[in-house]
């Protein structure tokens, strides 16, 4: 945008006087909105970050001052303010970095309101690969909640090759008390085409992963979030005076330990805490949990199906992982982000 001389003078100057005292500021504001976000108070975040989006601010984070306002809506389900917000994102700001995550969201935003093409056309945007399992989610998501199976079966011939449309239909045919004979027929034709099983797979019914845009200085900012998946096993902590899981408990103590250590050198750790034994279901709620989204490190968890789990988001979320057990090389094979606390029997031997 083109100013004349006399404004960008006065602009310039009343920058230079006030940049230190607006980068405080907006550095609390912006901190704060992100607390509340964090903490699920959507609302809250909302109003606080708002004023960071104004087109007249100058900031030097407003792009993710965008996103996070934008990401509680859609969490407050306020899919209107999060759209709208996002276009202004992407209008501010059209080389961000993080346009994956900003058409990501649009496509959530839409596939709530109902509005398939729109959000199947903003999912087409995204050319990275390591998105498509979230894509897939949120679209069985959202169509797993469609109401009646007409809809389901227009949208499915309006995208012929699309095999979450298909795994919808055939799951809403397979469900219904009374099929017909043509509908069930329909649902073995998708079955077969599309190489689904039987019963149809099974999915998550959770409320599909947003992922959070990490900032450029996630390495910078000051801290780092430790997350520490262990089986805990809280509600037997109180029933039984021997328990078989005091290893997790004497394991995070140490964690305390080192926490305050690593403090006295000037380094913050700051340590979130989940109790994950050897359930997916425990790890797939942990992935949708805000805290854990903001991990720059996760240690655990211990049992095969969560690791598998915790490993898959690390690796699109650009996290590190640590099994601070296990001697099993294999789970570092292929992975350039996860390491073992001891070495592995093959290095061993």
């Amino acid at each position: 945008m083109r100013f004349y001389v006399v404004f960008t003078v006065i602009l310039t100057i009343g920058l230079r006087i006030n940049s230190v005292a607006q980068n405080t500021s907006y550095d609390s504001k912006f901190k704060a909105g992100v607390d509340d976000f964090k903490q699920g108070r959507y609302t809250l975040a909302m109003e606080k970050l708002l004023p960071l989006t104004s087109t007249g601010s100058i900031y030097s984070y407003s792009e993710y001052a965008h996103y996070y306002y934008s990401l509680a809506a859609y969490q407050a389900r306020k899919y209107k303010e999060s759209k709208q917000m996002l276009l202004q994102l992407i209008n501010r700001f059209p080389s961000w970095n993080k346009l994956n995550e900003v058409h990501y969201l649009l496509g959530a935003n839409s596939l709530a309101t109902g509005q398939w093409k729109e959000g199947f056309q903003y999912f087409d945007k995204i050319k990275d690969s390591s998105f498509s399992k979230d894509i897939q989610s949120t679209k069985h998501f959202y169509l797993s909640r469609v109401s009646d199976l007409a809809s389901l079966v227009n949208l499915q011939k309006q995208y012929p090759q699309d095999r979450e449309i298909a795994l919808a239909v055939v799951q809403f045919i397979q469900k219904s008390a009374r099929p017909s004979a043509t509908d069930l027929s329909y649902a073995n034709q998708l079955i077969k085409q599309f190489k689904l099983d039987k019963e149809g797979d099974t999915k998550s019914e959770n409320h599909p992963k947003v992922s959070v845009a990490k900032r450029d200085n996630q390495w910078t900012k000051g801290y780092f979030n430790v997350s520490v998946l262990l089986p805990f096993r809280i509600e037997e902590y109180l029933v039984s005076k021997r328990r078989t899981n005091q290893f997790a408990y004497d394991y995070y103590l140490g964690l305390l330990i080192a926490k305050t250590k690593l403090k006295s050198e000037g380094i913050d750790v700051r340590l979130w805490s989940y109790d994950v034994s050897n359930e997916n279901k425990q790890m797939n709620e942990v992935t949708s949990d805000n805290a854990f989204q903001q991990s720059d490190l996760v240690i655990g968890p211990l049992y095969q199906g969560p690791f598998e789990i915790a490993a898959e988001y690390a690796m699109s979320a650009k996290m590190y992982m640590l099994n601070p057990l296990s001697t099993d090389g294999t789970l570092v094979e292929n992975s350039t982000n996860i390491y073992l606390g001891h070495p592995s029997i093959a290095f061993q031997m």
